[in-house]
């Protein structure tokens, strides 16, 4: 081989292992590339997770409470409630029946016999006994006063003697304390109640025309 050619076969030897060396050069830096973008990825996706989760405990904070959340009946001070009938199945004293569907009861299994109207207002009867009076079309004034409530008790006497008269010619009100609401005043008829943070005259008159002498009994005194 002559020297030219020599020269000129070393020349191309350097060129192609130059390429060679710029190859893998450029190789490894699109490696490099790939790998960062990759891992820029995600660290964006870690950063958007956290901040969906951080989203999402604010929005539960500030949600308003469920309706299963609330107290029972904490939201019916005012507003007459319309209770489903359970019928009047008359029961012997002690005998075991199924739960009433309200508190307080409106209908259901009851005693054989009502209570008088006129029973005096710190005697305690079970709820068995007066939803007998219920039946009798009259309505059941359910006090809570662990501190007595002399006014309360005076108004409510005082409606005995001047309020709506039934068809017999006096008021079918019954009047007994009752510790099972948190409200002061609960009046009741039959399939109905109405809670009342204190007397009402208005609406103890209204809740009378609207239900006294209309349950299933209104015959019977």
């Amino acid at each position: 081989m002559s020297r030219t050619s020599e020269r000129r076969a070393q020349r191309l030897d350097a060129l192609r292992k130059k390429d060679q060396a710029g190859g893998t050069s450029a190789l490894l830096q699109n490696r490099k590339i790939w790998i960062a973008g990759g891992a820029g990825v995600l660290v964006l996706i870690v950063i958007a997770a956290i901040a969906a989760a951080v989203m999402a405990g604010t929005a539960a904070q500030s949600a308003p409470a469920t309706a299963a959340a609330a107290t029972p009946n904490g939201d019916l001070v005012g507003k007459e409630v319309a209770v489903p009938n359970m019928g009047g199945t008359h029961i012997a004293v002690g005998q075991p029946h199924q739960a009433y569907n309200s508190i307080p009861p409106t209908s259901g299994p009851h005693f054989d016999t009502a209570a008088a109207w006129d029973t005096p207002a710190d005697k305690t009867l079970p709820p068995e006994q007066w939803v007998h009076n219920l039946e009798h079309s009259g309505v059941v004034a359910l006090y809570n006063c662990p501190q007595g409530c002399p006014d309360l008790l005076a108004k409510l006497e005082g409606f005995r003697r001047t309020g709506v008269r039934s068809k017999f010619g006096y008021v079918k009100l019954l009047v007994q304390p009752y510790d099972q609401l948190a409200n002061k005043l609960t009046l009741v008829a039959w399939n109905f109640y109405l809670k009342l943070d204190d007397y009402d005259e208005a609406a103890v008159r209204a809740f009378f025309v609207a239900h006294q002498d209309k349950g299933p009994e209104p015959d019977t005194p």
